[in-house]
């Protein structure tokens, strides 16, 4: 794929697809169609800070409850819209793809511990966490949101769709590993290790 977007998308689907078999009748392009459909319905104005209301309050994908949070499944992202549950980098792809649809310029923030989201809204970015109801977080008080002394900027935590299934592909074979799949783990790991020349390339690390 040629666009960020489009990478983003097709690792998706793809991760889909080993998860939950080919043949599974849902796919995401028309689950993501469908929310930007539901959308358009419901709204009269395409604003950032709109759809995520509409996301993580009105269609409810909300953060998932702590004792499954280390299911492999919440890196899925047909499973989380199906089951209106996920984890932080999960529900903010689905607020980027989604946005995408809409026109709406809307990137991940790869903040250490707790995946971000950075919106357009009037001509301002704003940081939204998806995993707390789209809340619009105040860049002096990320620290709260992890262990890290680490004074971070924007510039800091953007990050292209490389670093983002870079990012998905840990979580996932961590997931993997504490459930005991040890054969998937070594897959994920292997993809990961593949990225990371297109990770060098971009800047990221």
């Amino acid at each position: 794929e040629d666009g960020e977007i489009e990478k983003l998308e097709r690792a998706h689907q793809l991760l889909a697809q080993f998860q939950l078999g080919r043949l599974y009748p849902a796919r995401l392009r028309t689950l993501l169609d469908a929310l930007a459909d539901e959308y358009d319905a419901r709204y009269t104005e395409r604003d950032a800070l709109l759809l995520a209301e509409f996301l993580f309050q009105g269609y409810a994908l909300r953060g998932v409850e702590q004792d499954d949070y280390y299911n492999p499944l919440n890196s899925n992202l047909v499973y989380v819209i199906e089951q209106r549950r996920g984890i932080p980098i999960s529900l903010a792809c689905i607020y980027i793809l989604v946005g995408e649809r809409l026109g709406l310029k809307v990137e991940g923030l790869n903040f250490p511990g707790h995946f971000l989201a950075l919106a357009r809204h009037r001509r301002k970015e704003v940081v939204v966490d998806c995993y707390n109801e789209g809340a619009v977080v105040d860049m002096k008080s990320l620290a709260t949101l992890t262990a890290t002394e680490k004074t971070l900027s924007r510039e800091d935590m953007r990050c292209d769709t490389a670093m983002i299934m870079a990012r998905v592909l840990r979580n996932l074979a961590f997931a993997y590993e504490q459930a005991g799949a040890a054969d998937n783990a070594r897959t994920l790991l292997y993809l990961h290790r593949l990225l990371m020349p297109q990770l060098s390339l971009s800047g990221n690390r």
